[in-house]
C-alpha cells in the first residue's frame, strides 16, 4: 500500500532476489498476486521489477507457474506485448511466456487463450534481436510441448514466413537449430493437410 515509488522499489528488489532461493515463500505471502498486479504500475521501473520476479518464479516448477497463473498474470502479459512500452520489457515479458509454455498442457491452452500468437511472431520481424530471441524460445517451447492445435495457429498466423524473415539475422548457432526445429515440425504437420501445407509454403 506504499505511495512511496522509492520505498516500493526497494521492496520489490528484496522480493525479487528472495524469489531465486525462496519462491514458495514469496508466493505463499502474497507477493506474486501484488506482483501482477503492479505490471500496469505507471513507473516503469517498478513495472520491470516486477515483470524480472515474475520471470524467476516462472522458472521454477510447474506448480509455480500455476501460481503465476491464478494471480491473473496471463492477460497482463498479454497486454504488455503490444503496449508502448520498453523494449526490454517487451523481452522480459517474452522470457516469462516462454517458460509458461514449456509447462504443462492445461497451462498451453491457458496461454493459447491470450490470443499471443501474432504479437509474438510479429516480434521476430520487428524486435530487436534480443527480444526475437525470446519470441523464438515461445514459439519453440511450444513446439515442444504444445499441441497440434498449437501448430495450426502457428501456420494460420503465417509462422513460416516470421521464421524466414528472422532467419537473416540469427548470429548463434542455437538460434539456427531452434528455428530449423520449429519449421521441421511445421513442415511435417503440414503434410497431413494440403492446405496447411500450401499456407506454410507460403
Amino acid at each position: 500500500q506504499l505511495n512511496d515509488d522509492k520505498i516500493a522499489g526497494y521492496i520489490l528488489w528484496t522480493v525479487k532476489y528472495l524469489s531465486s532461493r525462496f519462491v514458495d515463500d514469496v508466493i505463499a505471502n502474497g507477493f506474486v498476486t501484488k506482483c501482477v498486479e503492479l505490471l500496469h504500475h505507471p513507473n516503469g521501473k517498478i513495472r520491470a521489477t516486477a515483470l524480472d520476479t515474475i520471470g524467476r518464479v516462472s522458472c521454477g516448477t510447474e506448480e509455480h507457474t500455476q501460481a503465476l497463473i491464478d494471480a491473473g498474470v496471463l492477460p497482463k502479459l498479454a497486454t504488455l506485448l503490444t503496449a508502448p512500452v520498453f523494449a526490454d520489457l517487451r523481452r522480459k515479458t517474452c522470457w516469462v511466456m516462454s517458460n509458461i509454455a514449456a509447462g504443462n498442457s492445461q497451462q498451453n491452452e491457458r496461454l493459447s487463450e491470450q490470443q499471443f500468437m501474432l504479437p509474438v511472431l510479429c516480434l521476430l520481424v520487428t524486435a530487436t534481436y534480443s527480444t526475437a530471441v525470446e519470441a523464438l524460445w515461445v514459439i519453440a517451447n511450444l513446439v515442444e510441448c504444445g499441441s497440434d492445435a498449437h501448430l495450426q495457429q502457428m501456420i494460420d498466423n503465417r509462422a513460416g514466413a516470421c521464421l524466414g524473415a528472422f532467419l537473416p539475422k540469427i548470429t548463434h548457432k542455437q538460434h539456427l537449430l531452434q528455428v530449423l526445429n520449429v519449421l521441421r515440425r511445421l513442415l511435417d504437420f503440414g503434410k497431413h493437410t494440403t492446405e496447411v501445407f500450401k499456407a506454410l509454403k507460403t
